[in-house]
């Protein structure tokens, strides 16, 4: 893993690192809530000598995978605005990197599910000349767009 503050250029300093909307740990907690206590079951029934099916092995293996895999992907995310660009990043891969100057935004898209506008989270797109930078499943995205259109003078 690495700091994005390595990666800051000369007069730039970070303005938001935009936060995950609580629906995501609660997803990733619920795999893990599964994954455990199917291992307890799995493990209990091998201390007294109880025959597994082998079905229930796959599935314990298979919820593991989930919840390690979303796991992954939920600590990697990280979204920050800074006063010169906006930046998506994976923080166990350096080189999976996505920037958008601000000067070269042309506009700023809000995407919201079913669930997303019960529960109030959505994806926001800052789309430039040659790419598009999604920050998903964010809260308040209102608040982040209109954030990023009053600082970089979009409005």
């Amino acid at each position: 893993m690495f700091s994005f503050d390595e990666m800051l250029l000369e007069n730039e300093k970070v303005l938001k690192n935009v936060k995950l909307h609580w629906t995501n740990f609660v997803y990733v907690s619920f795999l893990g809530v599964v994954t455990f206590i199917l291992i307890a079951m799995v493990a209990a029934s091998y201390f007294f000598s109880i025959k597994v099916p082998f079905f229930m092995i796959i599935i314990v293996i298979i919820f593991l995978y989930l919840f390690l895999c979303n796991l992954n992907r939920l600590c990697a995310k990280k979204y920050i605005i800074t006063n010169k660009r906006i930046v998506s990043l994976n923080r166990r891969n350096k080189n999976d990197i996505k920037e958008l100057e601000n000067l070269k935004i042309e506009s700023i898209n809000v995407r919201k599910s079913v669930f997303g506008f019960i529960f109030g989270y959505a994806t926001v797109c800052f789309v430039g000349k040659d790419v598009v930078i999604e920050f998903e499943n964010i809260a308040n995205p209102k608040e982040i767009k209109d954030f990023v259109e009053l600082n970089m003078g979009i409005k």
